[in-house]
């Protein structure tokens, strides 16, 4: 069965910002968590472009079961960004593109690699998708553009549980601004 959405994540194994697998691995299988409680794992899959990795992604990530049964890992190797790099050693663009191609879903998401999507967006997200909630035109036919709230750096250099992200999110979501969305799509995740 074709899934409903398809969320795309450029990525690389690279230690960005210090613990980019860290960040990564959490926002897969905070993402399925959350799915899994509104019963729509089948309606989702998440394609993560591996760009360029020496070692692969999924070497190295501890998913849980319901992660690694909707995240597809796509290999981008050294010989082929190579030939199509320009001014970047990790075209963002790009690689969303190679991911966006290999979707499978009637709606496609493109987000950073760590973001941590809440049962309170999705239910919000499928009730547009499904027709539950009228947004003045056709959502296939839309774009939609999300603002974010970023959780502070000294929380998540402490490289925190599941459970523990799950918390402070619960006890502090409210209280962190969103990022304002600026105009002509410079956007935080469409």
């Amino acid at each position: 069965m074709r899934p409903i959405l398809s969320i795309v994540m450029p990525a690389r194994n690279d230690n960005y910002m210090g613990n980019s697998n860290w960040r990564l691995e959490n926002a897969l299988n905070f993402l399925a968590i959350e799915l899994d409680k509104l019963n729509k794992l089948k309606d989702v899959e998440v394609i993560i472009v591996d760009w360029g990795s020496k070692v692969p992604l999924h070497t190295v990530l501890a998913l849980n079961e319901k992660a690694d049964s909707i995240a597809r890992f796509i290999l981008v190797s050294d010989s082929v960004i190579n030939t199509i790099k320009i001014d970047s050693d990790f075209p963002a663009v790009i690689a969303a593109n190679v991911g966006i191609r290999r979707a499978l879903g009637n709606y496609i998401a493109l987000s950073p690699a760590d973001i941590l999507f809440t049962k309170k967006f999705f239910e919000k997200l499928f009730d547009i998708l499904e027709g539950g909630h009228d947004v003045g035109t056709p959502t296939d036919k839309s774009l939609f553009v999300f603002s974010r709230k970023d959780i502070p750096t000294h929380i998540t250099d402490q490289n925190l549980s599941i459970s523990d992200l799950s918390k402070y999110i619960a006890e502090n979501g409210e209280k962190i601004l969103a990022i304002p969305l600026s105009p002509y799509y410079l956007t935080p995740a469409s």
